[in-house]
Order: C-alpha cells, then structure tokens, then sequence
C-alpha cells in the first residue's frame, strides 16, 4: 500500500501483521488488486499519532481472495490549524 501512494506521507510505523493467511496461489499473468478496509483505531498521542487496524483482502482477476490478514501501523496525526 505504501507504494502505490494508499499511505504514503502518512505511515509513521508497521507494527504487526496478523493472522496471514494463503488462501490461493498466483500464477504468473494473475492480475491481482488489494482491498483495505479501517477496522479499529486507538489514539497514541504521546507517539504522535494513533493505531489503526487495517483489514487487506488480495484477490485476483476472478475476485478470488488469494491472501488476506490484518496490518497494524502507527499513523500520524493531523496536525493543528488543517
């Protein structure tokens, strides 16, 4: 997600990735897209920030899920005056 600009400038830290799972393979020419959905937030001021629970689905050209899990990252917050 950071690469295609999804989070970019806003990603202070990856924290941890939960329950990954491999659910299908993908074979070369698969075209695949990921779907994040914000699942839970929590504020951390004193980080500058807060977590936020991201849940990914990878699915391919038939809209199968091929991979899916959770991502925790730290975010930045907003800062004042915006």
């Amino acid at each position: 997600a950071l690469r295609t600009g999804v989070l970019e400038g806003t990603v202070i830290a990856f924290r941890e990735i939960n329950e990954w799972k491999f659910s299908r393979p993908v074979f070369i020419g698969d075209t695949v897209h990921a779907a994040l959905r914000v699942i839970g937030v929590k504020p951390m001021p004193r980080l500058g920030g807060g977590s936020v629970e991201i849940a990914v689905e990878v699915k391919n050209q038939r809209d199968e899920i091929t991979m899916k899990g959770i991502w925790t990252v730290l975010v930045a917050s907003k800062p004042t005056g915006e």
